[in-house]
């Protein structure tokens, strides 16, 4: 009997986004599907500057024996030289977009993929052929501005993946009868280009206006499936408008618009009205694919509530590492299981106001009993921390203050019980996986609509809404239209800050706290083998 044939060999490119909560499950996404699919090769493209991150993520997401033959098979491609500054051109449809290094040569790059040649990367890495044309891209929600020509100009069939959930899409999405945000170009340029409706504003200023209020949403009220109502301006909680942010909107919504699928990080049954609003609306022809992949952890993630070994021994910096694990090993011995706080804003989002976090710390500072906390600070530049407030919480043994945080092993940590967060996509999911009630705290993007959901449908989270400025200041539509008033003090926020505090402690806080503990139900169910992300990633055979 001759040898079995050797399975004909496959091939995907993925255009991954550098911030942290994007990089990291688009990591785990390439090693999942090496792992499902034992032919397929992965020409994975990052930004040069994180490349070593890539591949640190990657490393965590296998176990000792499947290292090897996994990574083998995933080419971290680094795109990008040095990162040019940004064109201050007052009209955002002039400027270029260069926030992001590798921009200038993810289409060379690409090209060479393609046509499976040679290439050299920005580190100076030559990646030889592989022996097989791509057969699918992958690539991030915010990395239309590259994606879109990409698409035009080769035709490869083209999945997004967006980390978050379902209902988040569809807001930043759908026309404006359903709620989202997927007529937003039109109109701006509309507007603009209306004397009278321009009323003498530049195409900053509509574009800023435009996106919290527009006049194309009856009453000012969102009404998105598998939300509750609010106000549109509540999806600007901060003055957080960036000189390249019209660029980035309005890339997304044409990324989408040429794109035959999305991948989601959620689960079906953790939001089944939400994911049916997005086919109703994205999907009903039949013709794109919707797919909800779970939450991009390491598989022991998902079969452990406390720290172990496997768990806690994370490649990211061993002192902060040691420091934080160890600061939540002396709060389990004083306080008990479930007694501390980690407070993270994410990669690159950070509270503007300067009296903010001072405000937080000091009320934990004083707490009685004691609320220890571990506070990242990678986005501080934003709003610096005064210079003697390090000082201040390290001398009181309460908390600890660190530039960078192993997040996944401290949510396994028992100490560990609660997160104040930005509400990020990555981020929430991987406090639900762990069955970790959340504070949310948004501050731009799919953060506040996250925030709405977390807090008001699974309702596995808090809000603070005292922290919002700017038009996002205007009242919250929390009890109906008479809305909650947005007192725009430090006052305010530190008697909410303690209020919330005190709940979270009490018996309310324990409610919410077993509704995590049944979305981590849901969501460990969902990714059992045979179960719906298995059914979901079965789809992806379709394009090998």
């Amino acid at each position: 009997m001759g040898d079995a044939p050797l399975e004909k060999k496959s091939h995907f490119v993925m255009i991954a986004e550098r911030a942290m909560g994007h990089l990291r499950p688009e990591c785990g996404l390439a090693v999942r599907l090496v792992r499902m699919h034992p032919s397929l090769i992965i020409s994975f493209l990052a930004n040069v500057d994180f490349v070593h991150r890539a591949k640190d993520e990657m490393q965590r997401q296998c176990d000792d024996l499947e290292r090897l033959p996994l990574l083998s098979r995933i080419r971290i491609i680094g795109v990008g030289n040095t990162l040019g500054p940004v064109n201050n051109i007052t009209d955002a449809r002039g400027r270029l977009f260069v926030a992001d290094n590798m921009v200038p040569d993810v289409p060379g790059a690409f090209a060479a993929v393609m046509a499976d040649e040679c290439y050299v990367d920005g580190n100076s890495v030559k990646w030889e052929p592989v022996g097989c044309k791509p057969t699918l891209l992958i690539g991030d929600v915010l990395m239309g501005h590259v994606i879109v020509p990409l698409k035009l100009q080769y035709q490869i069939p083209l999945l997004v993946w967006m980390a978050g959930a379902a209902s988040v899409f569809t807001r930043m999405s759908a026309p404006a009868k359903l709620g989202g945000l997927g007529q937003y170009q039109e109109e701006v340029e509309a507007t603009f280009a209306d004397d009278k409706l321009r009323d003498g504003r530049s195409f900053d200023e509509i574009a800023e206006q435009t996106y919290s209020g527009s006049k194309w949403m009856s009453g000012n009220i969102v009404r998105v499936k598998g939300l509750p109502l609010h106000y549109q301006w509540e999806v600007s909680p901060q003055p957080a408008w960036l000189p390249i942010s019209y660029l980035m909107y309005v890339a997304m919504i044409s990324l989408l618009k040429v794109a035959d699928g999305v991948l989601l990080g959620t689960v079906v049954d953790l939001e089944p009205e939400a994911f049916q609003g997005v086919i109703d609306f994205w999907g009903n022809d039949g013709k794109r694919d919707i797919l909800a992949l779970g939450p991009m952890i390491p598989r022991e993630y998902f079969s452990t509530t406390d720290r172990t070994e496997a768990v806690s021994a994370v490649s990211e910096d061993d002192q902060c590492k040691d420091e934080c694990i160890n600061f939540l090993d002396a709060a389990l011995k004083k306080y008990g299981v479930k007694s501390a706080l980690y407070i993270s804003f994410g990669t690159i989002a950070w509270p503007l106001v300067p009296t903010h976090i001072p405000t937080l710390i000091d009320v934990l500072l004083k707490l009685d009993p004691p609320m220890p906390f571990v506070l990242t600070t990678p986005g501080s530049m934003l709003a610096p921390l005064p210079g003697d407030l390090r000082e201040t919480v390290q001398a009181s043994g309460r908390g600890l203050i660190v530039d960078w945080a192993p997040q996944q092993a401290m949510l396994s940590h028992p100490a560990l019980g609660w997160v104040l967060t930005h509400a990020g996509g990555n981020t929430i999911y991987e406090c639900l996986t762990q069955g970790v009630p959340l504070i949310a705290w948004p501050l731009f993007g799919d953060q506040p609509i996250h925030a709405l959901w977390l807090s008001q449908v699974v309702q596995v989270a808090y809000e603070f809404v005292q922290t919002r400025t700017g038009k996002g200041a205007q009242k919250a539509y929390r009890g109906g239209l008479a809305g909650t008033e947005i007192k725009g003090t430090d006052e305010a926020l530190r008697e909410e800050i303690e209020h919330v505090l005190a709940l979270a402690r009490g018996e309310d806080g324990r409610r919410i706290r077993r509704n995590a503990e049944r979305a981590r139900e849901l969501i460990l169910a969902s990714v059992k083998p045979g179960a719906q992300v298995s059914e979901h990633l079965e789809t992806l055979k379709k394009y090998m």
